[in-house]
């Protein structure tokens, strides 16, 4: 994680003028702190579940996946969901705002929709199990909640203001 960290905060000069017109140099970061989070520090928060789930995928010569691998994953979310983010909450003495509702929403809307995607697939679009295409269209879910993430950023009206 301390890698990511580093990485990700690199900056680069960029020469603009001030309000008087004198040209000052300025330190612009090189990525995107909410796309970084969203990809980069989640999947390394999430690398355990991740190799638990592919370890259990390939058990007994990938023939019968045991169940460990993919409670973890869905056990981990709902922990952090539910228990991270209420200790997080109640940790907090002062009083905190999401400084880009956009991007919280479309967050939100996403972890939403990955419950209702998981009950669709397990329950009513081929019950009991996944094939090949629904996890296809499964991972194709995370480059879209990125592109809507900062699409959702670029498109702020907070973020023109700054």
């Amino acid at each position: 994680m301390e890698a990511i960290a580093k990485i990700t905060s690199q900056t680069e000069s960029v020469e603009v003028k001030n309000a008087e017109g004198k040209t000052m140099t300025v330190a612009v970061p090189l990525w995107n702190s909410r796309i970084v989070y969203l990809s980069l520090m989640a999947i390394g928060g999430a690398l355990p579940e991740i190799f638990l789930c592919f370890m259990s995928t390939f058990s007994e010569g990938g023939r019968v996946p045991t169940e460990i691998g993919p409670m973890a994953v869905v056990g981990s979310a709902s922990f952090n969901l539910l228990i991270v983010s209420g200790l997080s909450i109640a940790a907090v003495a002062e009083v905190k705002r999401i400084l880009n509702m956009n991007v919280f929403l479309v967050m939100a809307a996403f972890a939403t929709f990955a419950y209702v995607w998981l009950f669709l697939v397990l329950v009513v679009i081929s019950p009991g199990e996944i094939d090949f295409a629904e996890a296809m269209v499964t991972l194709m879910f995370y480059p879209a909640l990125l592109v809507a993430a900062w699409f959702s950023e670029y498109l702020s009206p907070e973020e023109q203001d700054e």
